[in-house]
């Protein structure tokens, strides 16, 4: 599980470095969402929270790791798909790539 995996990263130091430490990455994600809900104010309230238990709780309304999990994971899988898209070269009608 996600969650349980976090906790194990931030409490025994389970990465490599800290360059490269996956935490980051869902941190980031986390701020990312609040900042698409409501801009800079939401980003303020969200790194306000001292416990990521709390800003489940508070702040995503999650409770219980099997749901923190699932929106975790479901949210990275939409901004996958998303980038992917976006990515994609765009083919003319004659199979060029216009990008």
């Amino acid at each position: 599980m996600i969650l349980i995996y976090m906790k194990k990263l931030k409490e025994n130091n389970f990465y490599i470095n800290n360059e490269y430490n996956p935490i980051y990455t869902l941190q980031g994600l986390f701020v990312a969402i609040a900042g698409e809900k409501g801009g800079i104010s939401e980003i303020q309230k969200i790194l306000e929270y001292n416990d990521i238990d709390e800003m489940f709780a508070k702040y995503f309304k999650l409770k219980g790791s099997e749901k923190i999990d699932k929106f975790i994971k479901s949210e990275l899988k939409n901004r996958t798909i998303k980038l992917v898209k976006m990515t994609q070269p765009v083919i003319s009608t004659e199979g060029r790539n216009l990008v």
